[in-house]
């Protein structure tokens, strides 16, 4: 869903349908606008938010879930209970389900990445980890710094979840990412679990092939390895093959692959200007143009530049779907249709000049 509104209550009429029901105060000269995205996954609605001028937010108790914001660009003020933090592109602030809640902000241009993660996922992640029932909700600390190695790769993980969602969520992509972004936030996050957490993690083989995984996820456009990604998981190269064997019936070597055949064709959907299929390939931390046109094709039933055609609109859109191997399954593959060219007016939520580059990544929101 991606949504914009011209007036108070529209904004509040799909903010709160959407994620919370909320009270919302214009604070601005008369710039008022919203553009909103959010998609399902799981446990999870991950979207933007943007608005375009000086607004307040105010919410009663969320009660069913949690409410964690970080900035692209620009910076807002939360409160929680009484507690207020700055949210920054360096500090994710996070709500809990149990005290009322408010956001000040967009007095510069701010885009947001919220996830509300349902208390019944991340609850229900939790006692996985820590081996025994959670029957109170999760107090977390306030803030997750995302500058440390930890903080980085949960943001990573959340905003490549945004990116992915926007085309739809699967059975293969969205589960792994998911399941990476609320662990790694219950890991890295400070909460009245964390020693339980910490306990449970240290040395166990299972949780460190997981977080080998999300490492997956979180570095797919860089040239990592295996060997590389189980060195930072704590976990042997054996031992993640073994897991990821039993798991996933791939290689540790042969899944990272398919996750970058995956995310390059997502991108080769999405694209409607100039790239070349050798860019994106690299992009995703295949160089060798000839490779990945080979485990494409094999993958997914057509070449890589027939993708990419269909995308810019120069063979037929409504061509037959191929079938996709997922897990020894054929799932049929979503089409996706051209997106309009970008009005050149700039639009009253958008980012001033230069800001807009904290989330020129590939596969980001």
């Amino acid at each position: 869903m991606d949504v914009t509104a011209r007036t108070i209550d529209q904004a509040v009429g799909l903010g709160s349908y959407i994620y919370h029901q909320h009270r919302l105060r214009d604070q601005g000269e008369g710039r008022f606008g919203m553009r909103l995205t959010a998609h399902p996954a799981g446990p999870i609605v991950v979207g933007t938010l943007q608005y375009g001028g000086p607004v307040r937010i105010d919410c009663a108790e969320f009660v069913d879930s949690y409410q964690v914001n970080v900035p692209v660009f620009g910076e807002v003020l939360m409160s929680y209970g009484g507690d207020e933090q700055l949210a920054t592109p360096q500090r994710a602030v996070i709500h809990g389900p149990s005290a009322p809640n408010s956001i000040d902000g967009w007095h510069v241009p701010t885009r947001l990445i919220g996830l509300k993660i349902f208390r019944m996922g991340l609850e229900r992640e939790l006692a996985q980890i820590i081996g025994r029932t959670v029957d109170r909700p999760v107090r977390f600390g306030g803030v997750l710094d995302v500058t440390t190695t930890g903080g980085q790769e949960w943001l990573a993980l959340t905003r490549r979840l945004a990116w992915w969602t926007r085309g739809g969520s699967d059975a293969f992509i969205t589960p792994m990412l998911v399941e990476g972004v609320i662990r790694s936030l219950l890991r890295e996050a400070p909460h009245d679990y964390t020693y339980a957490v910490t306990e449970a993690t240290a040395g166990r083989g299972e949780a460190a092939a997981r977080r080998a995984v999300a490492g997956m996820h979180a570095h797919a456009h860089e040239t990592v390895t295996v060997p590389e990604l189980a060195e930072a998981a704590g976990i042997g190269e054996r031992a993640l093959e073994k897991r990821v064997l039993a798991r996933w019936q791939r290689t540790p070597s042969a899944l990272l692959r398919e996750i970058r055949l995956c995310y390059a064709r997502r991108e080769l959907q999405q694209c409607d200007g100039q790239a070349q299929v050798a860019e994106v390939a690299a992009r995703w931390g295949m160089p060798h143009a000839g490779r990945f046109a080979g485990y494409y094709t094999e993958q997914f039933g057509e070449s890589p530049s027939v993708t990419l055609a269909r995308a810019r609109g120069t063979i037929d859109s409504e061509a037959r779907p191929v079938q996709v191997l997922v897990s020894g399954s054929p799932v049929r593959s979503r089409s996706h249709s051209r997106r309009p060219a970008p009005s050149p007016r700039r639009k009253p939520w958008a980012a001033a000049p230069g800001a807009r580059a904290a989330a020129s990544s590939p596969g980001e929101a």
